[in-house]
């Protein structure tokens, strides 16, 4: 039972360590711990591999595992002052673009507003002349309905994008940005 274990442990260890690995490989020069963290899992795997097929651990293996270990925690200590200033630059970077974002989104709502505002006054003074002309049908009357209602609804999409109607419940029309 023990070697059924430790050879599925052993497997399951190289799996998880090549796929860390495929992920990670592009930070190695930033990190070379991370590519040394996925190696020693790989060297793990194969050791559990090994004991699992043959029932025992040659002499050699644990030494080889400690060595990489050690070499891991010292690359992991030479390495960390870089790992926190890059995930910090990586974390300002992230607050400055969700900052700029935000900024460019009321530039362009404030820019939309701007240049809706005088087409959509001069349509609705048209529609408000023409009905004081005095439509001649029932027709004429529902087309200045029609788009009096449009320039309207147009007028509050250009003011602050809230959903109208029902179908439109489902929509959100605002970024969510992750944290």
């Amino acid at each position: 039972m023990d070697s059924e274990i430790n050879l599925i442990l052993g497997f399951v260890e190289i799996v998880l360590a090549l796929i860390v690995l495929f992920h990670l490989e592009r930070f190695g020069r930033s990190f070379p711990w991370l590519v040394a963290m996925a190696i020693f899992f790989v060297m793990r795997g194969m050791d559990r591999i090994y004991v699992g097929a043959l029932g025992h651990e040659p002499l050699i293996a644990p030494v080889i595992t400690d060595g990489f270990l050690i070499a891991l925690v010292v690359l992991l200590l030479f390495g960390m002052r870089r790992t926190v200033l890059t995930l910090r630059r990586s974390i300002d970077d992230a607050e400055w673009r969700k900052s700029e974002y935000e900024r460019a989104l009321v530039d362009y709502r404030a820019l939309v507003r701007h240049r809706l505002a005088n087409p959509l006054t001069i349509v609705m003074a048209g529609v408000e002349l023409l009905r004081r002309a005095s439509p001649r049908n029932e027709q004429e009357r529902a087309i200045l309905d029609d788009v009096d209602l449009g320039v309207r609804r147009l007028r509050e999409v250009s003011v602050d994008a809230e959903p109208l109607a029902p179908e439109e419940e489902i929509l959100d029309p605002r970024p969510r940005l992750r944290r």
